[in-house]
């Protein structure tokens, strides 16, 4: 949802005798809204983002190909299993379309980054080794690492998962 705020533009470039005359900048208008919640694409807890999604106003667009598309970025704050279906009961009668919900939790463990530090990250953004070694670590707190073997078989599963899931595309 990048571009959100982003104001499309055309610029007409007058040449004449191979110098410029004039340069015009024309908005070229978007034929869809783009909109988040919250609007300055922070993130909220899941609470506060049903409540401003309730407060939407709708957006008076019925036909489906002209409604505005929406970006929801959360916060979660404990397990929520039916929180898509609240986002989209909340958005029912809004006239919006959902392309997004981004969870952007805060995470307390990112790769490289050194103990106490958080960041903002989306599960994507970590390589799987990462996540178990970090995870391997908590876990057999007093051992070195996982060995060599078992790394290996981790790197196996891995293959295996996106092999299968490059197939099913």
């Amino acid at each position: 949802m990048s571009e959100a705020d982003y104001k499309h533009r055309v610029v007409l470039v007058e040449v004449e005798d191979g110098r410029l005359v004039s340069r015009t900048s024309i908005p070229v208008p978007q034929p869809v809204g783009l909109r988040r919640v919250p609007a300055d694409g922070a993130s909220l807890d899941p609470d506060s983002v049903l409540a401003a999604l309730r407060a939407l106003v709708p957006s008076g667009v019925s036909e489906t190909e002209r409604q505005p598309f929406i970006e929801v970025r959360f916060q979660r704050t404990a397990p929520r299993a039916d929180f898509v279906s609240e986002v989209r009961a909340a958005l029912e009668d809004k006239g919006h379309r959902l392309t997004t919900i981004r969870d952007v939790t805060r995470v307390e463990f990112v790769p490289g980054a050194s103990e106490g530090d958080a960041a903002f990250r989306r599960l994507e953004d970590f390589e799987p080794e990462d996540v178990f070694r970090s995870l391997y670590g908590r876990v057999h707190a007093e051992s070195e690492g996982p060995d060599k073997t078992l790394l290996e078989a981790f790197a196996e599963l891995v293959r295996e998962h996106q092999e299968k899931t490059k197939g099913a595309q």
